[in-house]
């Protein structure tokens, strides 16, 4: 039990921590502007719930785990703007 929470917790915290690494570029984020300028790619809460919810489930961890991802990746971005 303690195990999949452990990993749960590792694996939001990744890629959290990836997609606020993407936000945080310049280059990525001129690109994201330019290009993918629609949800969810121009969200951090939005993009990382959604990579979280397709990678968990080849990963073996609940979806719903994709919401504390999210909210872990919104915190992140907000440490990183102040």
């Amino acid at each position: 039990m303690i195990d999949q929470v452990l990993d749960a917790a590792f694996w939001s915290v990744v890629i959290a921590a990836t997609v606020v690494g993407v936000y945080v570029f310049d280059y990525t984020q001129q690109l994201i502007e330019t290009w993918l300028n629609f949800k969810p790619f121009n969200c951090v809460y939005c993009m990382t719930f959604w990579v979280s919810a397709i990678a968990f489930p080849f990963i073996g961890i609940n979806i719903f785990v994709a919401f504390f991802s999210a909210f872990v990746a919104n915190e992140m971005f907000k440490q990183f703007l102040k």
